[in-house]
């Protein structure tokens, strides 16, 4: 059986279409739902283009949704592990539209892709105000100088563990009831903040306040692209396989699974 990889899209993009063929030779591809919102938000030329680098429907999967996942967890008391455990086979025929130049989505394809949308607006607002704010108010507490500060800014694993069953006790996490006695990393709900927790760093590294991120629509919109590219992560650290070619990505995976499957355009790395 060939290992899990999950592929996004700055690794699609920029890949030639013989290293996409060498991944269908080597690996099961696993595609997240988001690479398929993002694609469409392109021309329908690049659109094309991307998915042309694929042999055939067949050459990958594409996974369910991260509220799917989330509700998986929720109703059964118990980690995904990897997110290609609740994969529903779909219909390989898709494919011809999505390198189709012409094709457009209907209204049910539209509307399922605005509701996905809505959760990553949602999760975006309490990104900014519950982590990026106060995370951005320390920085200006330590005179704005935070290289190689970042142990300040990260919060441990069993402190994380300890707010996130806060937050189910209080409500705050949707579809959860109980606080989650063995929470791991084998939990999406636990890989979530952990993520999360990593990006808040790097995004307050790039950027010189709060009120920067919100001074205009461009660079919120590259904030809310960073939040995306973290759930493509979290699904990679899942799942033991992730190509990518974004630095920031490729920095936090290692830091959390050096020893899982990593690949970009440039090596490839066991």
């Amino acid at each position: 059986m060939k290992p899990a990889i999950i592929l996004d899209k700055c690794y699609l993009f920029s890949a030639k279409k013989e290293a996409i063929h060498k991944l269908e030779d080597e690996y099961t591809i696993f595609l997240p739902l988001e690479l398929i919102y993002e694609a469409f938000k392109d021309t329908d030329r690049e659109r094309a283009k991307l998915f042309r680098k694929f042999r055939s429907g067949k050459s990958y999967k594409v996974l369910r949704s991260i509220t799917e996942i989330i509700k998986y967890e929720a109703k059964n008391k118990k980690p995904i592990a990897k997110p290609s455990k609740i994969y529903k086979p779909r219909d390989h025929s898709q494919h011809i539209n999505y390198i189709d130049d012409n094709y457009q989505l209907n209204e049910n394809q539209k509307r399922e892709i605005e509701q996905e949308m809505i959760f990553f607006d949602n999760i975006f607002n309490l990104f900014c105000e519950h982590s990026l704010k106060p995370g951005f108010q320390k920085k200006k507490e330590m005179g704005n100088n935070i290289t190689n500060k970042q142990d300040d800014f990260i919060i441990k694993d069993d402190k994380l563990k300890e707010i996130i069953n806060h937050n189910i006790k209080k409500g705050y996490v949707s579809g959860f009831t109980n606080e989650i006695e063995n929470l791991d990393e084998k939990w999406f709900i636990f890989i979530h903040h952990k993520i999360l927790d990593r990006m808040k760093f790097h995004i307050i590294k790039k950027y010189e306040n709060f009120e920067t991120i919100l001074k205009t629509p461009k660079t919120k919109e590259k904030v809310k692209h960073d939040i995306i590219d973290s759930f493509y992560l979290m699904q990679g650290i899942l799942e033991g396989g992730f190509a990518t070619d974004e630095k920031n990505l490729i920095e936090i995976y290692n830091e959390i699974v050096p020893n899982n499957i990593l690949i970009t355009n440039e090596k490839k790395a066991l």
